[in-house]
């Protein structure tokens, strides 16, 4: 026995009771009685029923609006008579320029799928060229390594050829190493705090073979004749180093620093609130000429300042050509304060080892792994907060002074 799927909605449901207009269109639909009819009254013009003011009143305003009505559709005949002919036609062709438009829009965008289908196609046929080459050169390639793998015996040796350049370069990549300035024969890099003296020298050395210009026999990686490092490199601070490539050329450059034409700038940050005073020009003098007593008076071999500046190759009033000031001042809960001081320094290669004793013998030592109430006996220390960040100096191919830059770490200034 078939059965009839249920109505829609019941019978008895009850809808649109939030909306009594909607409620009772919706009750009129379904009783099916028809609209009520349209309302006339307002466009006749009858005689009043009663000889009242109001009523005539009434009349009059009904009789005025009915003549402006009359009035606004005499108008509108009018305009539709004079212009409507013309509108319907510019109506038309807007319609029509906007039809071709959208055509012609059509036509280039088919045209361009069919130009992409078609490069995709040449694409995919060069690119299965391709594959079908490689495919058959990786066939070839393998069938030669198991024959040469049945021909070798065991204990056999194998030699494998590496190009040199490559693997130069590929060294080179792997270091934080960059290129800051650059003539014949000299070099500055900016070197990136855990590399050492011995590779800078290495990187200059192989930066110059791995050049576009380089024409001659490129050497193996490991026979690279290493270039000469000018100043001093630590290995635990981000620096600047100048690098030559010659003893001559070496020892012009230790010409020029010891006739105080090599300026070089480093940032530091101290222990302390360091003051502008401290570095007025009396303080320094006096400084410098208690140094230089020191260091020529006592002659015991356990002196300090002695072993130190003869050690180190350092002309006793080193500390007279230190120029020096305070950038900021930072507070510190565990030191009070810290201060970033900038120092340029003359007539030495070794800046940062020459500013870290005048900064302790002010009493103000740079903040680093040592304790900074007792002497810094290790001046090559890894954990001084240093950074290198100028270097001038005259050309060696133009006698030009040529200065190097760059920024002064976040860690200093953080």
């Amino acid at each position: 026995m078939a059965q009839m799927s249920p109505p829609l909605m019941p019978k008895s449901a009850h809808i649109f009771k939030s909306n009594d207009t909607l409620r009772k269109e919706y009750e009129r639909v379904r009783s099916g009685h028809s609209l009520p009819p349209f309302d006339t009254t307002r466009y006749n013009i009858s005689a009043p029923t009663s000889d009242t003011a109001s009523a005539w009143q009434q009349a009059s305003n009904n009789a005025a609006s009915q003549l402006e009505h009359q009035t606004t559709r005499i108008d509108n005949l009018e305009l539709l008579q004079n212009f409507g002919a013309q509108a319907w036609k510019l109506s038309n062709h807007q319609k029509e320029q906007l039809l071709s438009s959208i055509e012609n829009r059509t036509q280039k965008l088919r045209e361009e799928g069919v130009h992409v289908n078609k490069a995709r196609k040449y694409e995919q046929t060069e690119a299965g060229v391709r594959l079908s080459e490689l495919e058959e050169r990786w066939s070839d390639v393998n069938d030669q390594i198991v024959l040469d793998t049945h021909v070798l015996q065991l204990d056999d040796c194998v030699q494998v050829d590496i190009d040199a350049l490559h693997s130069i370069k590929s060294r080179l990549r792997g270091l934080q190493v960059e290129v800051k300035y650059t003539e014949p024969g000299l070099v500055v890099l900016s070197k990136a705090p855990g590399i050492n003296k011995r590779t800078v020298e290495w990187a200059a050395a192989a930066i110059e073979v791995a050049r576009d210009t380089y024409e001659g026999v490129v050497p193996e990686c490991d026979a690279l004749v290493p270039w000469i490092a000018v100043n001093e490199v630590e290995k635990g601070m981000g620096m600047l180093v100048i690098l030559v490539n010659s003893s001559e050329r070496h020892m012009d450059m230790l010409e020029h620093v010891n006739k105080g034409r090599v300026v070089f700038t480093i940032c530091a940050v101290c222990h302390g609130k360091v003051d502008d005073s401290v570095f007025a020009q009396t303080s320094m003098a006096d400084l410098a000429e208690q140094t230089r007593e020191l260091t020529v008076n006592d002659t015991s071999a356990s002196s300090d300042h002695g072993l130190w500046f003869k050690y180190n190759h350092l002309r006793p009033d080193i500390f007279s050509f230190i120029s020096a000031k305070v950038t900021s001042v930072t507070p510190s809960s565990t030191v009070g304060h810290l201060s970033l001081v900038q120092a340029s320094i003359l007539y030495t290669t070794s800046p940062s080892l020459v500013l870290r004793r005048f900064m302790f013998e002010l009493d103000h030592p740079i903040a680093g792994s040592q304790n900074h109430t007792r002497p810094l006996t290790n001046h090559k220390d890894k954990g001084t907060l240093q950074a290198f960040v100028s270097a001038k100096f005259p050309s060696l191919a133009t006698n030009s002074i040529v200065t190097v830059s760059e920024d002064v770490p976040p860690k200093l200034l953080n």
